[in-house]
């Protein structure tokens, strides 16, 4: 969920943020250092099945009652008939005039209502829907101000979401307070900037922490009891470029676009496995549990334009249990 991706079908030059992932990870040209400092045990290919067609995949999240939303480069959809033979992604209605070429690039769902994030060349906005089981409608669009490129959005506590923001190409943050009602009134303000050599990109919030990747690392910065950011720390650093992640109970499942692979790691950061090989541009990630009660990996693949499901090596079953929320 990086400003990177935005416009690419044009050259770097016509985009502000049109670097791509892989230029910024091999920017660090230390590719070709010894990737033993991975770590990481390989533990098989992790079969992969393509659900649906999804161009610019970005966001995966999951709402209380299980359903499944995904952001493409001109919409946010709904996961239907996981378990059928003929999983579909269906259109989740845009109900408000969007700026021109808004583009898709993160979704949060917080206390009944879906979220989602789309940016232009210069702005970034925030629109609202209400969940509800008779259908969910994108209904109320705000603009994040001071907010240039929105590459990632969480759920916080209470009414506040997190957004990163690529335009510095460092590791920056801003906390935004929403207020639901009509008509959508959001507040932004910033909250964390690294000021190191970074691409901000995953957010994630759960116990009173916010875990954000940046190029290479995946940073936690605790919350204080004012609301306001704490010393950050670094929970691991990859030669690669680390996407987005998803929190779990006892690590974190990341995405690895560079490698295109996934990875398991524990609370530490020390390696748990490899899996997921044979996708191509692996963004966002979720798992889901499934109707057997062993987990189900989702994952968008932006180099092929689908949204696709990965199997889990038996030996790594065991680790990926979602952790609880903010």
């Amino acid at each position: 969920m990086i400003a990177a991706r935005l416009a690419p079908s044009h050259p770097a030059s016509a985009h502000p943020g049109a670097v791509s992932r892989v230029a910024a990870a091999c920017g660090l040209a230390l590719l070709t250092f010894s990737l033993a400092s991975c770590s990481l045990l390989a533990v098989g290919g992790g079969e992969r099945t393509s659900l649906a067609s999804l161009e610019g995949g970005e966001a995966l999240v999951q709402s209380g009652d299980g359903a499944v939303f995904v952001t493409g480069r001109q919409g946010v959809f709904r996961l239907r008939g996981l378990d059928d033979a003929k999983p579909a992604l269906a259109p989740v209605p845009i109900r408000v005039r969007l700026p021109a070429a808004c583009q898709f690039t993160g979704a949060a769902v917080q206390q009944g209502w879906l979220f989602a994030a789309c940016t232009t060349a210069e702005h970034s906005y925030l629109l609202q829907g209400a969940l509800a089981r008779s259908g969910t409608a994108l209904t109320q669009i705000a603009e994040l101000k001071g907010v240039a490129l929105a590459s990632g959005m969480a759920a916080g506590a209470g009414d506040r979401l997190f957004v990163a923001d690529s335009r510095q190409r460092r590791a920056a943050l801003s906390a935004v307070t929403v207020t639901r009602h009509t008509p959508l009134a959001v507040a932004t303000a910033p909250w964390f900037d690294d000021q190191g050599t970074g691409f901000p990109n995953g957010v994630q919030a759960s116990g009173g922490v916010v875990y954000l990747t940046s190029a290479g690392r995946l940073l936690a910065i605790p919350v204080r009891r004012d609301g306001a950011a704490g010393e950050a720390r670094v929970v691991l650093t990859r030669m690669t470029f680390l996407d987005d992640f998803q929190v779990l109970d006892r690590g974190f499942l990341l995405t690895d676009y560079t490698f295109n692979r996934l990875l398991l790691v524990n609370g530490s950061g020390a390696g748990l496995g490899s899996f997921a090989a044979s996708t191509r541009g692996p963004t966002a990630v979720l798992v889901a549990a499934g109707p057997d009660g062993k987990p189900r990996v989702l994952v968008t693949e932006r180099e092929r334009g689908r949204l696709s499901e990965v199997r889990v090596p038996d030996s790594l079953q065991r680790y990926l249990k979602p952790t609880a929320g903010p």
